[in-house]
């Protein structure tokens, strides 16, 4: 696999990171940085930490040149090198994380994920009521993670405050992908359709009973789209490939 850390990979713009990526060699995983300043986003740094440990859990190699860029020191305070099991080279002050990040975190069990949203809070500095909407968001996003994906290693969550006022949050896995587990119940659906059918309210993947189950009722994608037009925010759902 191959990837390239860019000057900038935001939600805006993470289109042309995703593209580039090269996933075709599943043993060896070759990172190459931009020189002078990396910005992304922590879905992107959770992305790179979730490939790396699939990387790792196959005995495979990982190749990272040295960062020369200025904002590299953010990226050893998110922990990613730990994630990648490469020894750093940087020499820094460590900061206190509360109230301004939470770095690198794996979540694979409903205590785990507790622990995740309480240490999440104090970083929103907002009222209960703003609170409980992405508290909300993060559990159900973390837990179909959990239940669905498969994923050797759970979930890949980090979080950081934005100029004091902006939290951006990111989660990722290197599960099985929403097609496989759809077609559980909806065998030989494409991926488009297959994320179609995962933004449908009552449809899950553990059963083709309209409505779920009792534990999966199929709401949670659809209720955190709905929150994100309500906010006119970005809601981005990729898995698979568009041609298949």
């Amino acid at each position: 696999m191959k990837l390239h850390l860019p000057n900038s990979a935001w939600i805006n713009n993470i289109d042309s990171f995703i593209t580039s990526l090269d996933t075709s060699d599943k043993k060896i995983l070759n990172i190459t940085s931009h020189k002078k300043w990396i910005s992304v986003h922590p879905a992107v740094l959770c992305m790179v930490a979730s490939l790396g440990r699939t990387v790792r859990e196959r005995n495979g190699e990982i190749h990272f040149p040295k960062m020369t860029a200025t904002s590299r020191h953010y990226f050893e305070r998110m922990n990613l090198f730990k994630f990648l099991e490469l020894k750093s080279e940087m020499d820094i002050e460590k900061h206190e994380e509360s109230g301004k990040f939470i770095p690198l975190t794996r979540i694979d069990d409903s205590d785990s994920l507790q622990r995740f949203i309480t240490d999440m809070v104090p970083i929103l500095h907002q009222s209960p009521e703003q609170v409980a909407p992405i508290r909300y968001i993060m559990s159900e996003l973390i837990r179909n993670t959990i239940e669905h994906s498969n994923s050797p290693h759970g979930a890949l969550v980090c979080a950081q405050l934005y100029k004091g006022k902006k939290i951006r949050i990111g989660i990722a896995d290197a599960g099985m992908g929403i097609r496989k587990s759809i077609s559980r119940a909806y065998p030989g659906k494409s991926h488009s359709e297959a994320i179609k059918l995962a933004l449908t309210p009552g449809v899950t993947g553990t059963t083709r009973k309209i409505g779920g189950t009792e534990q999966n009722g199929g709401a949670g994608l659809f209720i955190i789209k709905s929150i994100a037009k309500l906010n006119r925010d970005f809601f981005l759902l990729y898995s698979g490939r568009y041609d298949v």
